[in-house]
């Protein structure tokens, strides 16, 4: 066959959130949406401050999110050697499930 096609594949999850702004330093309203791009690992956001007196202002932000097989490698390139990973504060397995990650070198 002729021609040829090419084809990208990438996931994503969304999500946003809104909700009512507390304090003198941030009132009015909040509004918080981004995704992550599992194949590149990046979660990108945009904060939006609706304030009471109606001047919008956004900060976008993006976050590359590193597994722990990832950290562990770039703590073996800068030199260390033992290393432990972490779920917790308190020490707990990291499994599949946990949402931080510690390493201690």
């Amino acid at each position: 066959m002729g021609g040829s096609s090419s084809r990208r594949c990438i996931a994503t999850a969304s999500c946003a959130s809104f909700r009512r702004a507390a304090g003198s330093a941030c009132d009015g309203y909040l509004i918080e949406e981004g995704s992550f791009d599992q194949v590149s690992s990046v979660y990108e956001n945009t904060l939006l401050h609706l304030p009471d007196d109606g001047e919008r202002k956004e900060y976008p932000y993006s976050i590359r999110c590193y597994t722990a097989t990832e950290l562990v490698e770039m703590l073996r390139e800068a030199g260390f050697e033992d290393m432990d990973c972490y779920g917790g504060f308190d020490g707990e397995e990291l499994t599949f499930e946990t949402r931080l990650v510690l390493l201690a070198a």
